[in-house]
């Protein structure tokens, strides 16, 4: 194990699905998200886990329904989860995946389009997009106070949230400056390492009870 090294998601990710494991990875994925919902839950801590699924799952006849099975299984409410799809796959056989995702959302679940801004989607998808959250990517949260075509654009996106009754969440929050023109601009939920870099659930929910 000496010459083990961390491989970026942005890698690993497109390897796994090219192997065909793509659902077992996921399954282990949903699985160990319950599993630090629980725990933070058992520390006092109420906060909805994201979990990252493929375009092509989402075609599965059975996928919502092996989904809530899962959160049955290991009792966790479905409000406790967070599913993410990117808008490129989003805009992927749109109808048949939209349908799958407006379905989750009745039940109670939320959908984040991530990368949010980078797809290829047209207003008019945008406006009927199946969605409770749109992230918007970190390509344009880098440059806020740098560059005012990247406002315009976090601007404008808040601006389509807002309107169709949807959450925003800004990615790769790294400066205080990012922050403050986030706030500025409507954005009041961040994530990046401006707050906390990745970590171990255990270190986690230290973090988040010393934080709280």
């Amino acid at each position: 194990m000496d010459n083990a090294q961390w491989v970026p998601p942005g890698v690993f990710r497109p390897n796994a699905e090219g192997q065909g494991i793509e659902e077992q990875m996921d399954r282990v994925i949903l699985l160990k998200s319950c599993s630090a919902i629980k725990q933070l839950e058992a520390a006092g801590i109420q906060v909805p886990i994201s979990f990252n699924v493929s375009c092509h799952e989402l075609l599965l006849s059975d996928f919502s329904s092996s989904i809530l099975e899962v959160l049955a299984a290991e009792n966790v409410a479905r409000q406790q989860v967070d599913m993410e799809i990117t808008e490129t796959l989003a805009m992927i056989n749109y109808e048949e995946v939209s349908a799958t995702l407006r379905k989750l959302i009745q039940l109670g679940m939320d959908v984040s389009i991530d990368d949010f801004g980078t797809g290829f989607s047209s207003l008019s998808h945008v406006t009927e997009l199946a969605a409770t959250t749109l992230k918007i990517d970190k390509s344009f949260v880098q440059y806020l106070g740098e560059k005012s075509s990247s406002e315009h654009i976090v601007d404008m996106i808040i601006r389509v949230a807002t309107r169709f009754g949807m959450k925003v969440i800004a990615e790769g929050v790294e400066t205080a400056l990012q922050r403050d023109k986030l706030i500025e601009l409507g954005c009041t939920i961040g994530q990046g390492y401006f707050y906390a870099r990745p970590m171990p659930i255990d270190e986690a929910v230290q973090w988040a009870m010393a934080n709280s």
